[in-house]
């Protein structure tokens, strides 16, 4: 299993087996308490990725952190902007079990995200990267990412692009879908 952070190591805390985690995307949950972190006395769940320059800092709304106290969940959530942080019941999930059932999910999308990106072929990789960018899958996550990875597929990835600006469902990023699909076009003059 992957050292945390020295800011994780530092509360004293180690983490916990069970949770799932990849190479740039680690959730850990910690014991600390409550005189070290805040008055809240709970379990802490701290979700981290590496940035650019490979240091780990937190991921998330929020702070990228959520409290489990007696089987319930908090966040902290800004409630106007700008404004303080105020730490609240979180609007997602309610319990510790549905909390650990969305971080697998996650962690499973994450995982086919990145082996979608990889894929060599480049038809095979708009088919496989398709699905991060479907209306009803489509995520603040993915969908940047996923047309860029798209737009590097070149002249493969155009029909799918300019198929999905025509959608009626897409409407809303009809014209990412026309810039991304400009771009394969360009790219595949270019090869």
């Amino acid at each position: 299993m992957a050292q945390p952070p020295p800011a994780v190591v530092s509360l004293g805390t180690q983490p916990e087996a069970a949770v799932p985690h990849s190479r740039d995307c680690i959730v850990y949950c910690l014991t600390a308490p409550k005189t070290q972190l805040s008055d809240v006395d709970g379990n802490l769940v701290l979700f981290l990725k590496k940035n650019e320059r490979q240091q780990w800092e937190t991921e998330g709304w929020g702070s990228g952190v959520k409290w489990l106290v007696e089987e319930k969940v908090f966040g902290y959530q800004q409630l106007m902007n700008p404004s303080d942080y105020f730490l609240l019941p979180d609007r997602e999930v309610k319990t510790e079990a549905e909390l650990r059932k969305k971080i697998q999910k996650a962690v499973a999308k994450k995982s086919r995200y990145t082996t979608a990106k990889s894929i060599a072929d480049s038809h095979e990789r708009v088919k496989a990267l398709a699905e991060f960018v479907q209306p009803e899958e489509k995520s603040f996550f993915y969908f940047r990412a996923a047309l860029d990875e798209l737009t590097k597929a070149g002249p493969d990835a155009g029909s799918f692009l300019r198929l999905q600006a025509e959608r009626p469902e897409q409407k809303p990023h009809r014209r990412d879908f026309l810039v991304a699909f400009g771009h394969s076009l360009r790219l595949g003059c270019c090869l």
